[in-house]
């Protein structure tokens, strides 16, 4: 999963920005404790991930990713179906994420679900 993650830049959004370490990826892993990771597979292959981070009753969905010669076959509504699923199972009330204004694919993706338009914001981040 590691070495899928650091080829996939689009995941963060910023070629600055790097994937998890190996270190706090297995950390992660093996304690997901508040966050719901769904990774889709081919065999042994990931080709998806959705991410999302909670808080008491409110999650954060701070990735949704499909390897590109997969998109388009439904991966992508199944995980966010499972994510939302998952999330109500752990009584979150809501969840929130940020989506490119001129990915549409995307974005028709999540208003089928319900999602709609909030608050204008801009990506930050800090390297520490």
């Amino acid at each position: 999963m590691w070495v899928w993650g650091e080829k996939h830049w689009e995941l963060w959004n910023s070629k600055t920005c790097k994937w998890y370490s190996r270190a706090s990826l297995r950390r992660w892993l093996a304690d997901p404790r508040h966050d719901v990771l769904l990774i889709a597979k081919v065999g042994d292959t990931p080709i998806g991930m959705c991410v999302a981070h909670t808080i008491r009753d409110f999650a954060y969905c701070t990735g949704l990713f499909i390897e590109k010669g997969y998109r388009g076959n439904g991966i992508a509504t199944k995980l966010v179906k499972k994510m939302i699923a998952l999330l109500r199972k752990k009584r979150v009330k809501e969840m929130v994420l940020s989506v490119n204004e001129k990915n549409n694919c995307a974005r028709s993706l999540f208003e089928s679900f319900g999602f709609k338009k909030g608050y204008p914001t801009i990506p930050l981040h800090l390297r520490l």
